[in-house]
């Protein structure tokens, strides 16, 4: 990848199952932890050690979004729904 600087860098990656989401782990110079959730084609993670929460929303053709939530050691998700006015 590549940081906010453009400067190039080299991680390793592992992406766990845990609950109905997944736990990602990115291992080298700067280790993170995160918690990640699949959408469709689409997987998100957030990322920030136990503080690490996310949401992931799919945009309905109406303008909607129907989305999951939850944090790191989340056991279920939550849902949410956000209607367009």
């Amino acid at each position: 990848g590549k940081n906010i600087k453009e400067e190039e860098y080299k991680t390793k990656l592992t992406i766990s199952p845990s609950g109905p989401g997944f736990i990602f782990k990115w291992v080298g110079e700067s280790p993170l932890e995160g918690v990640g959730v699949r959408q469709g084609n689409f997987v998100t993670a957030g990322f920030g050690g136990k503080q690490c929460a996310f949401v992931a929303y799919e945009i309905k053709p109406d303008g909607s979004l129907d989305g999951k939530w939850g944090g790191l050691g989340t056991v279920t998700f939550g849902s949410e729904k956000a209607l367009k006015k």
